[in-house]
């Protein structure tokens, strides 16, 4: 829906701003169409921001064009943040992409070196594909960096009464 209106805007003579809503280009219904950013800068003379290149990644990681994505990040007259990496990291997870993978964590650890979540991300994606030195080798370095995960909480409801506790109680491993 969201791409059909933007679409249409032009020849209604709508002009659309900065703060256009790219919410509609995940619409897996549109995943074939990424010549968006163009369009915004011909049709409607806005000048693309970072959220709206991030969308564009999620959309290539949501349709598995992991690849395509990593060569769109290379174009980009600027370099995702750390939500844009985040989400291209996730994907090569879910995809079981490793070296893709392992080129986002990189650059995410380069913006934020002491957040867990990363090394938790790139952990799981070498558990998945079975490289236990490269698991055990990541968790060195975390410990060297000091880099802790969190324990994990979970809320849930007993006869209406709500309990926070734990999910476990033991030594955090991943």
């Amino acid at each position: 829906m969201g791409w059909l209106l933007f679409r249409k805007a032009t020849p209604l003579k709508i002009r659309i701003n900065q703060d256009a809503d790219f919410e509609g280009l995940t619409n897996p219904s549109i995943r074939g169409k990424l010549d968006i950013l163009p369009i915004t800068q011909q049709e409607h003379g806005i000048i693309p921001i970072l959220d709206h290149y991030t969308c564009i990644i999620d959309l290539l990681c949501r349709a598995r064009r992991l690849e395509e994505a990593r060569n769109f990040i290379n174009k980009m007259p600027c370099h995702p943040d750390v939500v844009g990496w985040a989400t291209f990291l996730t994907s090569c997870r879910v995809h079981g992409d490793m070296e893709i993978g392992k080129w986002a964590a990189d650059s995410l650890i380069e913006l934020e070196p002491q957040n867990p979540a990363t090394y938790v991300l790139l952990s799981s994606l070498y558990a998945a594909k079975g490289k236990g030195n490269e698991v055990a080798q990541l968790r060195r370095g975390m410990r060297d960096k000091r880099v802790k995960k969190e324990l994990g909480y979970s809320w849930i409801n007993i006869k209406a009464k709500c309990m926070f506790s734990p999910l476990m109680t033991c030594q955090v491993h991943f």
